[in-house]
């Protein structure tokens, strides 16, 4: 995924804790959001930094729920930031982990209300999202089967 991909891919999926990011999508996010936040920041208002921070705050828990369940972690460890100095670097390496495929071949090993994971053509493997019956392309990223 390119980086304007990525940031439009996160800013389209603002609330969407479903599914699965890619690690370029992730990173190429956060590279995105350390620029901006680095040229706020030249502004010198607190108040402008603190509307783009309100700004991106939706999209960027959404998109490491994401990145969490394509790593195959329960996007509720999340919450593991809340802990001081390990929290942060154990969020940071799940983060880096390769995807995880299942026995399907391209989806998440971590699918919670999934009926049946070991079917390949029941989810997209790009982004997981469910495919139904007659589908030729993924509603969600419009990856062909």
């Amino acid at each position: 995924m390119s980086f304007a991909n990525a940031i439009k891919s996160c800013f389209s999926k603002y609330v969407d804790f479903k599914g699965t990011a890619s690690r370029s999508e992730y990173w190429f996010f956060a590279l995105f959001l350390f620029l901006a936040f680095i040229l706020l920041s030249v502004s010198r208002s607190p108040a402008v930094v603190d509307l783009g921070f309100l700004a991106v705050l939706l999209p960027s828990l959404a998109v490491q729920a994401r990145r969490l369940r394509d790593g195959g972690f329960s996007p509720w460890l999340m919450f593991l930031a809340l802990v001081p100095f390990l929290g942060s670097l154990a969020l940071l390496i799940m983060c880096c982990m390769p995807s995880k495929t299942g026995a399907a071949g391209g989806i998440s090993t971590y699918q919670p209300g999934a009926v049946n994971t070991n079917d390949a053509q029941s989810f997209c493997p790009s982004c997981g999202k469910l495919r139904l019956p007659g589908q030729n392309f993924c509603q969600g990223c419009g990856h062909a089967f």
